[in-house]
């Protein structure tokens, strides 16, 4: 993944293929800080965006798709610039500013044994080639001691792929 703490408001395309994320610092997935359940630890703050390019070659035969989010507190994840997710931020269909606060507090559930929440994803929105994951966390406010981000991505292919990585077993 590639990941950017914002000061300021990025650029629209960030969310889209073709973005130029080389001044983006590489990290594992689990993101934020404070929860003991963050693989990639930073500072505090209001907002972490993500990026992750994967490469999809078996199109059509893309049964079905889903997106998997452990969060604390708000989030809103992107498919190829598409919105397919949002928990506990703003309105669907609005982007929120880099310091929009999330609307209430939420605890991440994986670290308390539980399982993230799912969203269905529309698979006519991946492309042949390369694709882009784009997800932004919010914090609460900007004292809040935690953040997480741990976000899955899995689809349903019509015939089986070489070399899947299958679904982690928690999902």
């Amino acid at each position: 993944w590639r990941y950017f703490v914002p000061q300021e408001e990025l650029p629209g395309n960030w969310r889209l293929p073709g973005f130029d994320d080389s001044g983006w610092t590489d990290g594992p997935s689990g993101f934020g800080y404070g929860d003991n359940d963050d693989a990639t630890i930073v500072d505090q703050c209001m907002s972490v965006y993500i990026r992750l390019v994967f490469s999809v070659d078996q199109l059509p035969g893309i049964l079905e798709a889903v997106m998997h989010v452990d969060y604390d507190d708000g989030f809103v994840a992107y498919l190829n610039g598409e919105e397919i997710a949002r928990a506990n931020i703003g309105v669907p269909g609005v982007i929120p500013a880099f310091d929009e606060p999330a609307t209430n507090v939420a605890e991440p559930v994986i670290c308390y044994g539980g399982t993230p929440g799912a969203f269905p994803v529309d698979p006519a929105l991946l492309v042949p080639g390369s694709n882009v994951l784009a997800i932004e966390v919010h914090n609460y406010n900007i004292t809040s001691s935690d953040l997480t981000l741990i976000p899955f991505f899995s689809v349903l292919p019509e015939s089986p792929l070489p070399n899947p990585s299958g679904t982690p077993p928690l999902l």
